[in-house]
């Protein structure tokens, strides 16, 4: 972003944020700036243009309805959701008429996404959530500008794997907050596995994954705190199933612009990919 252009989104942060301390606003806005750099020079990522460097001017989340089969986790949907952008009220009527008809549903809110639009609402997160989300949404990028076909299931999970690795350094955070911070999210990720799996019942679930949030951060919150029923487990499946199968293979490998090229190289089916997966772990 030129100078020029840069200011005029510090008067329009400024102005919508006039609330939060403008040293602390100030320093996040640094921030989003630097670990923008890093995921370019570090870890090689192609973020493409404007990647949060434009302001949406709307107090809304972005929205999304996932929705399932009462009886089991089973998406009634073409596409793994439905996107209504920072359309609230569309979002819930939507959510609301499937849940007349019997389905399962869960209305997602969220402030990041592979738009990459700075927002009220991801400026009032804490330093090391921020920088999840940029890691994370710098992934989705890095996948569609690498022209790579593999599942969704697959790059929701390879987004939390870099972004839990490397938060904790980006955001310059003590070791100590980053393990509970991650430890905390892939505690979560167990609860909602064995869960999908028959191991533990909803109601179960949803009270560890309540309990876990206790002392969690604003984003963490608003990431996970939701009534755990077949569309919750719908959605956070394509985090949590391949998850530890990728944690795994990055600790394998040890280096990881060489761990996200092979992700890169992935093929577009499921099978394909557990297969390929497999041969990797053997090559490792």
């Amino acid at each position: 972003m030129k100078k020029s252009g840069w200011i005029f989104f510090l008067f329009v942060a400024f102005a919508s944020f006039a609330q939060q301390d403008s040293t602390v606003l100030n320093r996040k806005l640094d921030l989003i700036k630097h670990v923008s750099i890093l995921l370019k020079d570090s870890l090689k990522l192609q973020t493409g243009e404007h990647f949060y460097t434009e302001f949406v001017n709307n107090d809304s989340m972005f929205s999304y309805v996932y929705i399932s089969d009462k009886d089991s986790v089973k998406n009634v949907l073409k596409d793994p959701y439905e996107y209504f952008g920072t359309h609230y009220t569309e979002a819930k009527i939507a959510a609301d008429s499937f849940s007349r008809y019997g389905f399962d549903v869960m209305h997602y809110k969220t402030a990041g996404t592979s738009a990459a639009l700075l927002n009220k609402r991801l400026l009032e997160y804490d330093s090391l959530s921020l920088v999840f989300i940029l890691i994370h949404e710098a992934m989705h990028r890095h996948k569609k500008n690498s022209g790579a076909k593999f599942p969704y299931e697959y790059e929701e999970a390879l987004g939390d794997v870099i972004a839990n690795s490397f938060c904790g350094w980006y955001s310059g955070v003590s070791v100590k907050d980053f393990f509970a911070f991650a430890y905390r999210n892939e505690e979560i990720y167990r609860m909602i596995n064995k869960c999908s799996e028959g191991k533990i019942s909803k109601k179960k679930c949803g009270k560890q994954i309540r309990k876990h949030l206790e002392g969690a951060t604003l984003f963490q919150n608003d990431r996970f705190n939701y009534a755990v029923n077949n569309a919750y487990l719908l959605g956070y499946s394509s985090y949590a199933k391949h998850y530890f199968e990728l944690r795994e293979l990055y600790q394998r490998m040890k280096d990881p612009k060489l761990f996200i090229d092979e992700m890169m190289k992935l093929p577009a089916d499921v099978k394909g990919c557990e297969t390929e997966i497999i041969n990797l772990k053997r090559k490792y």
